[in-house]
């Protein structure tokens, strides 16, 4: 090959988010890994190769200049489009007037979306859904309606237009979101495909929006339609978007366009996105979209291309041949994976939170597909060395899908009236004491499992309980503080007598996994009115979070223990903030039930 597709970048103080971007953004970015592991970047949607050379090369000849003033867009700008179009996809009649810049695909969409529909109107779009889709048009009023996108006997996605065709009478909808190629699933579909898409479109007078920004990376020998191709009546009622981000990996220099062939379309969209004033090009992006669509730009995407292939299917044959229960579909275009985990998680007791955090634990940055609105989905982004694909097979096969955590198992929930089972536990500051002898120091015990010591209402509950331990213990009672923390972290920030109680550190989930405390299935489902409500007060008493440990999704517990070991009372958290409170613990440790 012509190109450099092998060569493993360091992206670290890049500012690349795919890596430094790590830990910052709970419930939406992977979490560090632990260490002795580094970070092979598996989630967001930008690639780990250096793009081709004519790209920095245009951006550094314009940039020699020194003066960025206003400019306008050249015909060199608009003509690489139209060449590229030509050429690639077989586009005809295309010029310039049909041609805008749009600030991202995303601001597209939502330009479009506010010409021909109000807030509070419905829009069409299919399931899974690409999670910008989803912030977007919820963020900006809008009620979204899922067609699901089913499996064929052959394991294919495809539309259901029955189900669309039924939705959009119901809704009464007159916007549509089309994505072509598909993002998450990687469908490249086939002219009929869209033809008869587009015939349920044209029956109930919808506008579509048509996401192709995905439309050169195709695997396999796929090749992409163009969405306004299939008609003349898609040609005029289509508002399709594309970019050179994601086939280039310039998503940070922020550059899109629409091709909008209907005058009246073209004069909505643009009144709408010029009031603002938000949706003005970078000089420098405009280059690079010039760079990037030259003849050298052609030959590295057609070599991208065979490399992600190639990708894909050791990926897809690692996973049907090695992990019994992952359904995966081979993707047509993209270069992202859509893993189906739900009979693997039920063959082997797990939630998708714990795989998902067992792969980041081990540097596999992979991407929870349940913000796509799959239940049981991990999405895979492949745009990387080969090396750096396997290593992340092998770190899956060795610690996930094949190792020790496959074969753990959550204990029973224990209950009232029981023995509490015997343990041995490390402090900040001592090493294996005995659960049962510790309780035989004290009328009663409470052991409380919470999250972890950075976890901001984490050290509220250890400060709320500090303050008022001597109502706590004034009945002859103690408390014991569970955490998903490791001994170093803790003793690194109190000292010994800085705390009334002692933590148990359980960096492992040993206990937490034994007793039956499961995390919940994503962040929606782990949060309430109260805690929110703690959140507020602890965020106004000044804490601040600290480091990321265990499972981020994490729900507390409470075990209440007479001296002999047996259990006088035991609850399991619904939500992050569900615990009993001081008053409820004074009552248990010192008066009883």
């Amino acid at each position: 090959m012509k190109y450099d597709f092998t060569s493993i970048m360091d992206r670290h103080g890049r500012d690349a988010v795919a890596v430094d971007g790590l830990g910052t953004m709970p419930g939406f970015t992977p979490s560090r890994p632990k260490e002795g592991f580094d970070v092979i970047p598996m989630w967001v949607a930008d690639m780990n190769f250096p793009t081709v050379p004519t790209i920095p090369e245009a951006i550094i000849q314009r940039a020699n200049h020194p003066a960025y003033g206003y400019f306008r867009p050249t015909e060199e700008y608009y003509d690489s489009i139209i060449r590229w179009h030509q050429e690639r996809n077989g586009v005809t009649g295309l010029t310039k007037d049909c041609i805008g810049y749009e600030n991202g695909v995303l601001g597209g969409v939502i330009s479009a979306l506010t010409a021909f529909a109000a807030p509070g109107d419905s829009v069409l779009l299919h399931s899974p859904v690409y999670i910008g889709f989803s912030k977007s048009i919820g963020n900006n009023g809008y009620k979204m309606v899922h067609s699901p996108l089913v499996k064929d006997a052959d394991g294919v996605w495809r539309m259901d237009y029955e189900d669309m065709e039924m939705k959009i009478k119901m809704e009464k909808i007159h916007v549509a979101i089309f994505c072509s190629p598909h993002n998450p699933c990687g469908r490249v579909w086939e002219r009929w495909e869209i033809e008869r898409a587009m015939e349920v479109y044209k029956a109930n007078d919808c506008v579509v929006i048509s996401d192709e920004i995905w439309s050169d990376i195709l695997l396999g020998g796929s090749r992409h339609i163009p969405t306004q191709m299939v008609s003349e009546d898609a040609r005029q009622r289509t508002v399709a978007v594309y970019a050179p981000s994601k086939t280039f990996n310039l998503a940070g220099l922020v550059g899109s366009y629409h091709i909008i062939y209907d005058p009246y379309l073209r004069d909505r969209i643009r009144s709408k996105a010029s009031k603002p004033h938000y949706n003005a090009m970078n000089v420098l992006s405009m280059h690079a979209l010039i760079g990037a669509y030259k003849p050298q730009g052609h030959q590295w995407v057609d070599e991208l291309c065979q490399v992600i292939t190639a990708n894909v299917d050791y990926a897809c044959d690692h996973i049907r041949s090695c992990y019994e229960g992952v359904e995966v579909c081979v993707p047509q275009g993209t270069y992202m994976l859509f893993l189906d985990c739900r009979k693997w998680c039920e063959d082997h007791d797990k939630t998708m939170t714990e795989l998902i955090q067992a792969g980041w634990d081990v540097g596999v940055a992979w991407q929870d597909g349940r913000m796509f609105l799959d239940p049981y989905s991990i999405r895979m982004n492949l745009a990387m060395p080969f090396e750096r694909v396997k290593e992340a097979f092998d770190r899956l096969d060795r610690y996930v899908f094949q190792g020790e955590f496959a074969r753990q198992r959550y204990g029973r929930r224990l209950e009232a009236g029981e023995v509490l089972p015997d343990f041995t536990f490390d402090t900040p500051f001592e090493q294996g004491q005995s659960i049962l002898e510790t309780a035989g120091r004290a009328r009663r015990t409470a052991i409380l499992f919470l999250r972890y010591y950075g976890c901001t209402l984490c050290q509220l509950d250890i400060r709320q309980l500090a303050l008022n331990y001597g109502r706590l213990a004034a009945g002859g009672g103690q408390i014991l503080v569970a955490l998903q923390s490791d001994r170093e972290t803790i003793s690194g920030q109190i000292h010994k007598d800085t705390l009334p109680f002692d933590i148990i550190c359980d960096p492992d989930q040993r206990l937490y996994r034994r007793f039956g405390i499961r995390g919940a299935q994503d962040m929606m489902a782990m949060v309430d009115g109260r805690a929110y409500a703690k959140l507020t007060k602890a965020a106004a008493a000044g804490y601040e979070h600290g480091k990321y440990e265990g499972n981020e999704l994490q729900l507390p517990a409470a075990l209440v223990v007479e001296p002999d070991g047996r259990i006088i009372y035991a609850h399991y958290g619904k939500t992050v903030s569900d615990l009993p409170d001081v008053a409820e613990l004074e009552a248990l440790l010192n008066d009883g039930l």
